[in-house]
């Protein structure tokens, strides 16, 4: 894997990041759009409730919120939720926890598992990849992605918050290899900045 990887993120309204691998995302159903079209709207700003007509908002995210930890949990995709902003973040090939660049300050997140079957893995903006899936005409190219080079096996994702560096928010993404997908631990929640 790369020995650090650094990205600029300018997200709207609606938000965020997904890691996985390209054949994921070359699957991607129009089910699972309409899904993380809720998903990035935690707030409930664009009201799109869809066939959700009697629920709240919050429940209605809950429901939709469950179907992506289902996926983080079994390593298949990594969701990050982004609200509007700029983001500076980095990724990082293992997850060292006496590095003196962690302040009391930081916090640790263990947000996502990610299985990892090929040599390389996607990540896309969220918002800009949905457009595309929606659409006829734009598509999400190959160059589109950002890509890091990690050997196949199964990981944990953490994610390490930092303070505000004027206009951006920065976080880093780290990833640690554990044996097996039993070897990991549940996620609870979905990772939202």
């Amino acid at each position: 894997m790369d020995s650090l990887s650094n990205y600029l993120f300018d997200c709207d309204m609606g938000g965020g990041l997904i890691i996985a691998s390209k054949q994921w995302f070359d699957n991607f159903s129009e089910e699972l759009a309409y899904s993380l079209c809720i998903i990035l709207d935690v707030d409930g700003r664009t009201n799109q409730i869809y066939d959700y007509s009697d629920k709240s908002w919050n429940d209605v995210w809950q429901l939709e919120a469950n179907k992506w930890l289902s996926l983080a949990n079994s390593g298949i995709s990594a969701p990050i939720i982004l609200r509007e902003g700029k983001y500076d973040v980095t990724f990082s090939p293992n997850l060292d926890l006496s590095n003196d660049d962690l302040s009391k300050n930081d916090k640790l997140l263990h947000f996502s598992n990610l299985k990892v079957e090929e040599s390389e893995i996607y990540i896309a903006e969220a918002e800009d990849f949905l457009v595309s899936s929606f659409s006829d005409i734009l598509e999400y190219e190959e160059e589109d992605f950002e890509k890091i080079n990690i050997p196949c096996g199964f990981y944990e994702l953490y994610c390490i918050s930092k303070e505000d560096t004027g206009s951006e928010s920065a976080f880093s993404i780290f990833f640690r290899q554990v044996e097996s997908s039993s070897a990991s631990t549940d996620i609870n929640e979905l990772v939202c900045f």
